[in-house]
């Protein structure tokens, strides 16, 4: 009987410290899909991928952010594909490397103010879809869109935006919307496989050519923080911040 209270109590303390671990204030963790579409030749064509974001409560009361993302695939033909990055150009060039983790909490909570450990509980419960927009977001700013003349070469990466669609893809192709939803579905997995040249150990030769990292003599060689594509890796194609 002795040891059947000790058990019970036992349980009852790994039973409570179970609940609390599901249920902290400190961390929520939510799946979103995000998804694009256009126009082509009267046509809607739409790329998605399922990202997972985290907030975490820090000890000064702020919050961290984590992710799991990665690019969305819009192909829009057979030659020619958009990837919407997890990433933001700020109005003076300035770029960001995490635009989906800030995004959903201002559209969320409204960009007046800043997301803090109290809006937990408005992240675990919300639901439905959000069409994105520059409006929401405490970048002013719509998420980086990029596409590539030669997907064999990195240094043919060019921006794509919602008002140069047609002049780079032609009249019959147009930009339609960007969105998010929340979702249970598993993370997508299929960047890497799509577009390896993101993900070598070492950049192709004719990128290393044209970005030189050194001068004739030895002296390293700043690329302007404005240029483009050296400003963008691989981490905007795929991030996993969290196991």
């Amino acid at each position: 009987m002795k040891n059947f209270h000790k058990f019970k109590s036992c349980f009852l303390v790994v039973l409570v410290l179970f609940i609390s671990g599901c249920f902290s204030d400190d961390t929520v963790t939510r799946n979103i899909r995000v998804i694009a579409q256009a126009e082509v030749d009267g046509k809607i064509v739409e790329g998605s991928a399922v990202m997972s974001l985290r907030w975490e409560k820090r000890h000064d009361n702020g919050v961290q952010r984590k992710s799991k993302t990665e690019a969305v695939i819009l192909e829009l033909n057979d030659k020619d594909t958009v990837y919407v990055l997890d990433a933001n150009i700020y109005p003076d060039g300035e770029s960001n490397a995490s635009y989906w983790s800030g995004y959903v909490g201002s559209a969320l909570i409204g960009i007046k103010r800043s997301l803090n450990p109290g809006d937990f509980d408005l992240i675990e419960n919300a639901s439905g879809r959000f069409p994105v927009l520059a409006s929401r977001s405490r970048t002013k700013t719509m998420p980086v869109m990029v596409s590539f003349e030669d997907e064999s070469k990195r240094e043919t990466m060019f921006h794509v935006t919602p008002e140069n669609f047609s002049r780079k893809f032609g009249t019959n192709t147009k930009f339609i919307s960007i969105w998010f939803e929340f979702t249970d579905d598993p993370i997508t997995e299929a960047i890497e496989a799509r577009l390896p040249l993101m993900f070598q150990k070492k950049v192709n030769e004719s990128y290393r050519q044209k970005y030189l990292k050194r001068d004739k003599d030895g002296k390293r060689i700043r690329i302007n923080k404005n240029e483009f594509p050296p400003k963008f890796g691989k981490i905007v194609f795929k991030k996993m911040d969290f196991n």
